[in-house]
């Protein structure tokens, strides 16, 4: 038993003067490298962070979270990032699991820090991967690879749409259909249907009708709007509308003038496909 104690006793003496050894090199082997002497190994230091950088981006490329992005983009404080490697980096994708589909987000307050040349650029490759088509076996007509794109935060400077056609366009007449019965349609003023809207909007939803389609590039036939100068102008303000309205850059019929237009834009709102009517329903509907 005590040579057992003895042996125990020398091996972690040992262990004991082997670390503090190894505790004064590393110290002086700090000291040095602080100094400007003995060995810089801060390339492997930046080579290893390079790769792990890469590794985290490839991750979020294709695990974005758009609620998780958002939360943390308003916690973080507000100082200006380093320049990016590429464009695309301003781009994340998103996957859906339950059916597959991907979507393609960017954010507003990250394509701020952008000048008016890269932003061009960016709007162009943007909508370059948003359209990327793709074919598959067995189908002959090519198919998109993403569902949907969405620049998050990219509509703040202009007005909310409701609220501002009710006052500029008070008189404006539009269509609208009770809840319980989709198929009956019913007209009335802009302001009125507003005022009816936000009488029972709460938390986001509201329950009423929905508004159908108003065009904002004159009507034609039976349809419901008018030609809204202010409203065009602010669709050209923005770097990503510009590009895909009728007569856009993108479009096929490019150039041409807005009048002439027979594919909108169109303005419309709804409360949700899958909602539960609030309203009182006659006993023929409950028999149905």
């Amino acid at each position: 038993m005590a040579c057992r104690q003895s042996v125990e006793f020398k091996s972690s003496t040992s262990c004991l003067s082997t670390l503090q050894k190894f505790m004064e090199t590393k110290s002086s082997v700090d000291t040095n490298t602080s100094n400007g002497v003995g060995p810089d190994h801060s390339h492997l230091t930046s080579k290893f962070s390079r790769k792990r950088h890469s590794a985290e981006c490839a991750s979020a490329k294709y695990g974005h979270d758009p609620l998780r992005h958002l939360i943390q983009s308003f916690a973080r404080s507000k100082v200006p990032r380093s320049p990016l490697r590429h464009l695309s980096d301003l781009m994340y994708v998103e996957h859906y699991e339950n059916g597959g589909g991907y979507a393609l987000h960017s954010y507003a307050d990250e394509l701020a820090h952008l000048n008016k040349v890269e932003l061009e650029l960016f709007t162009k490759k943007y909508f370059r991967t948003l359209f990327t088509e793709r074919r598959k076996r067995g189908i002959h007509v090519p198919f998109s690879y993403y569902c949907i794109g969405v620049v998050h935060g990219a509509a703040k400077r202009i007005p909310e749409l409701l609220s501002y056609l009710s006052v500029m366009y008070p008189e404006l007449k539009v269509n609208t259909n009770p809840l319980e019965r989709k198929n009956a349609s019913e007209s009335t003023s802009i302001s009125r249907y507003s005022e009816d809207v936000f009488k029972a909007y709460t938390r986001g939803i509201f329950r009423f009708g929905p508004l159908h389609a108003i065009s904002i590039v004159g009507t034609k036939g039976e349809e419901r709007g008018c030609f809204s100068n202010d409203l065009l102008r602010m669709i050209e303000s923005d770097p990503f509308l510009r590009l895909v309205t009728p007569w856009g850059a993108l479009s096929s019929l490019s150039g041409m003038d807005p009048h002439d237009s027979n594919d909108g834009p169109i303005i419309w709102a709804r409360h949700g496909e899958q909602a539960v009517p609030v309203c009182a329903t006659s006993s023929l509907s409950k028999m149905r």
